[in-house]
Formats: C-alpha cells, sequence, structure tokens
C-alpha cells in the first residue's frame, strides 16, 4: 500500500483541503484508484460520474489499465468547470 497526494479542484476541494494523502494498493486500475478516492471522500461522492481523474498531469482515458503507483508523483480530481 502507497500513500499518495490527491488534488482537488473546483466544487471537489470546497469541502476538504485542496491536497488529501490517500493509501492505494501498489498496483491498480484507474477506475478502483477513483472508487478509491470517492470511497473515502464520501463528501463529493455526488460528483464520482462526472469527474475526470488525471495521474502525472495526464488525463486517465482507460480506466481498465493497471497503474503502478511507484511511477505516481500526484493524481488530480477534476469536476467539470463551468464559464461566466
Amino acid at each position: 500500500m502507497l500513500e499518495k497526494n490527491v488534488l482537488l479542484f473546483g466544487s471537489a476541494r470546497e469541502p476538504y483541503d485542496n491536497v488529501i494523502k490517500i493509501v492505494f494498493p501498489k498496483v491498480v486500475k484507474g477506475k478502483i484508484i477513483k472508487d478509491i478516492i470517492f470511497r473515502d471522500l464520501d463528501k463529493i461522492s455526488h460528483l464520482k460520474d462526472c469527474c475526470m481523474l488525471a495521474i502525472n498531469q495526464e488525463y486517465v482515458k482507460d480506466f481498465d489499465v493497471e497503474i503502478d503507483m511507484d511511477n505516481v508523483k500526484e493524481i488530480a480530481v477534476l469536476p467539470p468547470l463551468s464559464g461566466g
């Protein structure tokens, strides 16, 4: 298990700090990363289906690919943004 920084943006960060530490398995699929994040951050669980994830500043496009968390520096949760 490895502890990683999860960066929160937009409406996802309102109930939390900007950076949260969460523990993940050493090798894990993108969809499990998302499940773990939204399980631990239950105040934003309603955003799970509309948020994007970025790992090391690259969007996760295939949530079925296994990711070696040793290579992960940061994970970002990016909710939809609204302009004005």
